[in-house]
């Protein structure tokens, strides 16, 4: 009885000397160029998760400040700060948004792998067959499926993009962003805007979905979105 107490009174710290007996990752966040995008792959949450299993993350510093991010919730979620892209696309496995280029493999090591919105129509064929040379492994998060064989990324991505959508339209119609000050849901005496979603995929449902509760009128086919 004694010793099976004793067995329960470190679970936590057995496992930690099991992580840290494991070949331990590093993992690689690059800046991106804002002026195509300015999402990270990971938030400081998600950071703090990979560290916590004993995994390395290395990010550029100022990499998060498109986010609205600064260096210090990364440091203090357990990232590494470095100065030079080299170190960041020396890890073994680099996380991006948007999809590599030619100067960012070329700063990779053999047989390192690389997740990003790959666009595999758009990739030039020199990146290709770099990456092909140093045999690396590249994942694109649009082809990823899920148990059910659904794109869970691009579902995901569509529905911001479609909660989104109505959240930019409320910004036009106010006299602020050149509009007419309408509100969507409108206001006592005032009828509600009328909405137009085209498109009955996940961006249309949703898009559809908000307008609804944000308490504009859906009119026209829009209203099959949500059949």
């Amino acid at each position: 009885m004694k010793a099976k107490s004793e067995k329960n009174l470190f679970p936590e710290e057995c496992l930690l000397r099991e992580i840290h007996q494991q070949p331990r990752l590093s993992i690689g966040i690059p800046r991106e160029d804002v002026a195509v995008e300015t999402r990270l792959p990971l938030t400081p949450e998600g950071v703090a998760i990979v560290t916590e299993e004993g995994h390395s993350v290395y990010i550029e510093r100022g990499a998060a400040f498109p986010m609205s991010y600064s260096d210090m919730h990364y440091s203090e979620a357990g990232a590494f700060l470095v100065d030079s892209p080299a170190e960041v696309f020396a890890a073994d496995l680099v996380l991006k948004i948007a999809p590599p280029t030619l100067n960012e493999l070329a700063l990779m090591g053999e047989r390192s792998t690389v997740l990003s919105m790959l666009q595999l129509s758009s990739l030039s064929a020199p990146i290709i067959r770099l990456m092909m040379k140093k045999k690396m492994t590249a994942i694109a998060y649009e082809l990823i499926k899920d148990q059910q064989k659904a794109f869970p990324v691009v579902a995901s991505i569509a529905e911001i993009e479609g909660n989104t959508a109505l959240n930019v339209a409320a910004e036009l119609m106010s006299s602020s962003g050149g509009g007419k000050g309408l509100l969507l849901g409108g206001a006592a005496g005032i009828p509600p805007a009328e909405v137009l979603v085209l498109g009955a995929g996940i961006s249309g449902v949703v898009a559809a979905q908000t307008a609804l509760a944000l308490g504009a009128q859906l009119r026209g086919n829009s209203i099959y979105a949500l059949l």
